[in-house]
């Protein structure tokens, strides 16, 4: 993938990312302390930062292309699709793991949320090097 497409995925990502928090403080009344389960907005706020971590990696690629280039072979659809994938699953799994303790559930989860959806989702390409890893290792064991 060339560089100037990943530099305005970032940019589309950090822009979605924004309008998303935009949206949930304007219009959704702002973060409210909201204890019941389902407490779907909550979950919009991880996707947000999970798209701000991804954004801050595609700068990093961009500023410092890697000496292997994915697979993907410039097709930024695949690209797009792939990861977003990932990041719906980080988000959830920050979502549902911050809801299952009490002290979480209030404005606490903020604070713990944006962090670590921050940083699982910067990390993105590390989980699917260490799966490809554990892959090649289980079909050499065969």
């Amino acid at each position: 993938m060339n560089k100037e497409l990943r530099f305005r995925l970032a940019f589309f990502f950090l822009i979605v990312a924004m309008a998303i928090i935009l949206v949930l403080k304007f219009y959704v009344n702002g973060f409210y302390e909201d204890n019941s389960p389902n407490n779907f907005p909550r979950f919009f706020y991880c996707i947000a930062f999970s798209f701000v971590g991804f954004s801050v990696l595609l700068f990093k690629l961009y500023f410092n292309p890697p000496s292997k280039e994915n697979d993907f072979k410039g097709h930024a659809i695949f690209y797009v699709l792939y990861y977003l994938a990932f990041i719906a699953a980080i988000a959830s799994l920050v979502f549902s793991l911050l809801h299952l303790s009490e002290k979480t559930n209030g404005y606490l989860f903020y604070f713990l949320a944006a962090p670590i959806s921050f940083t699982f989702s910067f990390l993105i390409d590390d989980y699917i090097n260490i799966a490809r890893g554990i892959a090649k290792k289980a079909t050499k064991s065969e």
